[in-house]
């Protein structure tokens, strides 16, 4: 998807408050800290919104960026590898919150390697596709916004 497209797919966002996140888990995540756990995924994430509409965020190893699909809710792979959010507080802190505006973080080759969602209370985090991190390879971290 194009830079382009990419921002036309997002404004279907705002407005919009998120329902859920599911984590796919390739592996078994339990070499992960506790302490980031929830906001780490080594597969896809997906995230559901008020107004009915999932996203599918993936990595791309090739261009060392981020991918995003718009899917309907019942493709979200509900199974033992894909772990809905936690009862943790950074996702308290973002269920429920709608959408106010979103920035694609892109590199010098105009690849989007984030996705920085703002909420309506100015609160931010970022998707981010990071190519090692400490715990695996071709990751997808999600983050508050430093």
């Amino acid at each position: 998807m194009n830079i382009k497209d990419f921002i036309t797919e997002l404004q279907y966002l705002e407005g919009c408050s998120i329902k859920n996140c599911y984590r796919k888990f390739t592996g078994d995540s339990d070499h992960i800290p506790i302490d980031i756990r929830n906001e780490e995924a080594d597969g896809d994430i997906f995230l559901s919104f008020s107004n009915k509409i999932a996203y599918r965020f993936k990595a791309n190893t090739e261009h060392s960026s981020i991918e995003i699909d718009r899917i309907d809710l019942n493709e979200i792979p509900l199974d033992s590898q894909c772990i809905s959010k936690d009862d943790s507080k950074f996702w308290n802190s973002i269920i429920g919150k709608k959408i106010s505006n979103t920035i694609i973080i892109c590199n010098k080759l105009e690849h989007a390697y984030g996705v920085r969602f703002i909420t309506l209370d100015k609160f931010q985090f970022d998707f981010l596709y990071l190519f090692k991190s400490e715990y695996d390879f071709d990751s997808l971290l999600i983050r508050k916004s430093e």
